[in-house]
């Protein structure tokens, strides 16, 4: 991805969260992508059990996380990921 690598002071982080909407899912980056300030997208799948994980793998321009059960406690994958993935989640 590294769609703000270069521009570091207009910097934007974008977390999404999602459960089985993938239609919805599509429709929130599909905008993301048209804003006019640029940004990273992070994903955190919680476990759908759709095709949002197929999706996601196929995406060159987005990170995501699958949690691999419906966490509640997703709110921390994207500090996690903020911390460049060191320590535990």
């Amino acid at each position: 991805m590294g769609c703000c690598k270069n521009n570091l002071k207009n910097r934007v982080a974008v977390v999404v969260v999602t459960y089985n909407r993938l239609e919805f899912l599509k429709r929130c980056v599909d905008s993301l992508h048209k804003q006019t300030v640029p940004c990273d997208i992070l994903v955190v799948d919680n476990a759908s059990t759709d095709e949002t994980a197929q999706w996601l793998e196929s995406q060159t321009d987005i990170f995501f996380h699958n949690t691999g059960s419906n966490l509640w406690r997703c709110w921390r994958i994207p500090l996690w990921y903020a911390l460049g993935g060191r320590g535990k989640l």
